[in-house]
């Protein structure tokens, strides 16, 4: 695919995996606009717009004779501004997005949307019960994009726990062994890590790109088929990679019922769901998309990073 002097935009550019959309444009020949006020770049090919989801003014200039657009940005911490950005924010950038010829829209969402369930392989089809503020703005968040854009390709995607080797998550339960680790996966080794790449979820929203759609489609992005996406089965894996230690079988170390950690989120939190809930990546693979890193890659690449 290339498309020399087409325009994309990219919300939140300077993400994890925005940042990796836009170096993928980049190399298919896109004029790519970055709405961030973190993203920092000196590409000439790169025009980056600084200001928010609700400055119109900024976004009919950013969305201007684009055809292709990722709606990454997102507020994940702050609860007292997540519905402002999540929500109206998404609403100002479909309003706008509708004014304009755009061939293709990518909304980066969050398995969270789920929720609470008692299905233990999650599909697209699991009816969604948010718990948390973040959740609830994100599935909000989500309808809104459901009712589509006029004459475009829309596609939602639903990542779980996305890590790359800066933000590594759970991966470093295996590089440091220390004992607050250890405890952890003694607590919480049997549950399922719910690991993804950033590159990977990139690569999800690239693939679609010349997809043809009657109507919005979701998919979930996520490893959660590979049984060692678990603490107990990173920090095996890292033991696994190490010449002096047993191979993977023989390693998994001791660890609590899974019934345990979820008592403790039901009483600190007051929900949650065992740690053997899944969510499901078969609709994705079914549209010919493959995954690059497995677990196996992820820990090969922190340990090229960081060492043994």
């Amino acid at each position: 695919m290339s498309r020399l002097g087409s325009i994309a935009c990219v919300t939140g550019g300077s993400g994890m995996v925005g940042k990796r959309i836009v170096e993928v444009l980049l190399g298919l020949g896109f004029q790519v606009r970055v709405l961030s006020r973190k993203f920092a770049s000196s590409d000439s090919r790169i025009v980056i717009f600084e200001g928010d989801l609700l400055d119109e003014q900024t976004l009919s200039q950013f969305f201007s004779g684009a055809e292709f657009v990722f709606h990454c940005a997102a507020e994940l911490h702050d609860n007292s501004s997540m519905w402002d950005v999540n929500v109206k924010g998404t609403k100002k950038v479909l309003e706008l997005c509708n004014k304009e010829k755009i061939k293709y829209f990518c909304y980066l969402s969050s398995a969270g949307v789920v929720g609470k369930t008692q299905e233990l392989l999650v599909t697209e089809s699991t009816d969604c019960h948010p718990q948390d503020a973040y959740e609830r703005s994100k599935w909000a968040a989500e309808k809104l994009v459901r009712a589509g854009i006029k004459d475009s390709n829309v596609v939602i995607l639903r990542p779980t726990n996305v890590i790359d080797e800066n933000r590594p998550g759970a991966l470093l339960l295996g590089k440091d062994k220390g004992l607050k680790n250890r405890l952890k996966v003694f607590l919480k080794g049997g549950e399922c890590a719910h690991l993804v790449h950033a590159e990977d979820v990139a690569r999800a929203a690239i693939h679609f790109m010349e997809s043809h759609f009657d109507r919005p489609e979701c998919f979930f992005v996520s490893c959660d088929d590979e049984q060692n996406n678990t603490f107990s089965g990173i920090w095996a894996l890292y033991q696994s990679m190490t010449p002096s230690v047993a191979p993977l079988q023989t390693k998994q170390p001791i660890h609590l019922s899974i019934y345990i950690p979820y008592l403790i989120r039901r009483l600190f939190r007051g929900t949650g769901n065992l740690g053997n809930v899944r969510y499901s990546s078969s609709k994705l693979m079914e549209h010919e998309f493959s995954f690059k890193y497995g677990l196996k890659e992820m820990v090969d690449n922190m340990i090229l990073k960081y060492g043994k």
